[in-house]
């Protein structure tokens, strides 16, 4: 893996710097798969103020990486496209984690007379430079998106919160990650003890990890086919910064379901889908967070919309 110093015009450095940014849009990159980005902020800063930890790094064809990227790119379509103008495909280095050095360090002392153009390969020790940095937090650093089986979280994830810089993962993922171990099964016998490992895989990831959803439920299927709602406790536990409820037409998400052999439900689905957005309205009041329902049924268009302002 390699580390480059990338230059970076200060309006975007500070973009990046709030977390409002998380994708650093190129013409070209180096082949290598990168680690690190030692982020230089050109002039008037001229000098290297943060280093960027690579989540992964796109390259796509330009109308599917703007779908990618477009809620933290940090720029317009309209600046995206005269960037890229006569490119057939781009690159999209993403953040997952950001560093504010404390002191801002000038290219000669990492022996460079003369800005990169674009990037050049470093070196040198990153890790000495993170433990003289500040890792930044941003403002909205954990979302939960909660909603019964079948409303299309996990699709609403990859396709619009993701485009805004946000790592999405479901609670069953973390908790099978943590365990070690695998259960297709989607009801669980031991609620409680799996809230406890929640918590711990949720602190873990987020260190790894600066902007966060966690898609799972309010309340969850036990082994007798009823859903019990998570505690309170839990989401204080937990603090996100906002929660989303998906929900969609009752007779869409009944002909989702009878695709899911291993769903068991033992009362009516009115009930079920009525207790999720009771117990999500209480989790939204008892820890002082807003909520915003969506309908993952909706327009791309109107989602963006919906999802933008509420992140504002």
């Amino acid at each position: 893996m390699k580390n480059i110093v990338l230059s970076v015009h200060p309006e975007y450095v500070e973009k990046i710097l709030s977390g409002e940014k998380s994708f650093e849009y190129r013409k070209e990159l180096p082949k290598d798969e990168l680690e690190y980005v030692l982020i230089y902020s050109t002039s008037p800063i001229q000098k290297i103020v943060a280093i960027g930890v690579v989540d992964c790094v796109l390259h796509e064809k330009l109308n599917t990486l703007w779908n990618k990227t477009f809620g933290a790119g940090g720029i317009e379509e309209s600046f995206f496209k005269s960037y890229f103008r006569n490119k057939e495909y781009g690159y999209a280095i993403k953040f997952k984690q950001i560093y504010k050095l404390n002191s801002p360090m000038d290219l000669k002392s990492i022996n460079c007379n003369y800005p990169p153009q674009s990037y050049f390969f470093y070196n040198g020790e990153i890790k000495k430079l993170i433990r003289v940095s500040k890792k930044i937090q941003v403002k909205n650093k954990l979302i939960f998106l909660g909603g019964v089986h079948g409303t299309g979280k996990t699709t609403y994830s990859k396709e619009i919160l993701s485009a805004y810089g946000y790592n999405c993962v479901s609670a069953s993922e973390l908790i099978r990650q943590y365990k070690g171990e695998v259960n297709i099964n989607k009801t669980v016998s031991k609620i409680e003890d799996n809230q406890v490992v929640l918590l711990a895989a949720i602190k873990k990831y987020q260190k790894e990890n600066y902007k966060v959803v966690i898609d799972g439920h309010f309340c969850i299927i036990n082994a007798k086919g009823f859903p019990e709602n998570i505690s309170i406790e839990v989401f204080k536990e937990m603090k996100p910064k906002l929660l989303f409820l998906a929900e969609i037409p009752n007779e869409q998400l009944q002909k989702n379901l009878n695709k899911r052999a291993e769903m068991r439900i033992s009362i009516s689905l009115n009930d079920f889908v009525l207790q999720e957005h009771q117990q999500a309205d209480l989790v939204s009041k008892e820890i002082g967070i807003p909520m915003k329902v969506i309908n993952t049924f909706n327009t791309k268009k109107t989602l963006i919309n919906d999802c933008s302002n509420f992140l504002q």
